[in-house]
């Protein structure tokens, strides 16, 4: 899977991809969180509209029945997300979240 996650500071849109699986429906979860789910009902991906970085994954795992492993991956995905959307908007960025190793292999990591 590729790591779609994403975030515009200026639009204030974001996504946290969770799987390649194909988006079935969009529905909003509130708070400006839409959830993109597949057949099963297992989710695909999720859009940030604004600026929360509040994802109730315990909640919508509940909700939804997604199993430990769907969890997991779920909060990884919104983990990256919340990270890049704390990101200083003045920092010189792609707009794609890089993993630790990438920016201390440049030099760019801060302790």
């Amino acid at each position: 899977m590729s790591d779609s996650t994403y975030y515009d500071a200026t639009l204030r849109v974001g996504y946290a991809q969770v799987t390649d699986e194909t988006v079935e429906k969009t529905i909003e979860y509130g708070g400006g969180l839409l959830i993109d789910l597949d057949r099963a009902g297992m989710p695909v991906g999720f859009e940030v509209l604004g600026t929360s970085t509040r994802f109730p994954i315990s909640e919508m795992g509940e909700k939804f029945s997604w199993s430990a492993d769907v969890m997991t991956r779920a909060s990884i995905a919104l983990d990256k997300l919340a990270r890049l959307m704390n990101v200083r908007t003045d920092s010189t960025g792609d707009g794609v979240f890089k993993p630790a190793s990438v920016w201390s292999s440049k030099g760019l990591a801060h302790a």
